[in-house]
């Protein structure tokens, strides 16, 4: 009898691991569904050309501050606009490095989130309640990030159309001014 008391626990035993390690396993595959989301987003976000904006913004001050020095009569409005809308490109590029670099502490912060949830997960620290509520909140989180670096590379492109735009006509115009004063 003792023996098939004990035989009968050991199963419990066994089955209730076993229960618990598919419960593990559901929950380690969940986190990793949101590290792997979290891959793609910084694969996006490192898409992001951080140096062709710096250079943007040199070019753009070195521009306005040879036609601020150099350029004594007064402006037709069309220029006026065209040096404002250039002006206005500069400070496009230099926002988006300013959220580039916010995004980019949220994804390293939200990644240590997820890798600290995973191996909660693994020692199997939290109860079904706590890790629900912590993986929605890092699933909330991570889908705030994604918003966020999909329209920063909305952002990017439609800086650099704007900037583009405006070069041209901008440079142009320095030239000329640079060929008169040879003149």
């Amino acid at each position: 009898m003792k023996r098939y008391i004990y035989l009968f626990i050991v199963l419990i035993f066994f089955c209730w691991t076993s229960c618990q390690n598919e419960k593990v396993s559901e929950q380690l595959t969940k986190v990793d569904h949101l590290m792997n989301r979290l891959d793609s987003i910084e694969s996006t976000l490192t898409k992001t050309d951080t140096i062709a904006a710096k250079a943007n913004i040199k070019t753009v001050g070195e521009l306005l501050g040879y036609i601020q020095k150099n350029y004594h009569d007064t402006m037709t409005k069309q220029t006026g606009f065209l040096m404002s809308d250039f002006h206005g490109s500069r400070k496009s590029f230099k926002r988006l490095l300013e959220n580039y670099h916010k995004e980019y502490k949220e994804l390293k912060y939200t990644r240590n989130q997820l890798d600290d949830l995973r191996k909660d997960v693994t020692n199997e620290i939290l109860n079904d309640t706590t890790f629900n509520s912590y993986f929605i909140a890092e699933k909330n989180a991570v889908d705030r990030l994604y918003e966020s670096v999909q329209n920063l590379s909305v952002w990017e492109a439609s800086s650099k159309k704007y900037f583009q735009q405006r070069y041209l006509p901008v440079r142009e115009l320095v030239e000329k001014m640079k060929a008169e004063e040879e003149e």
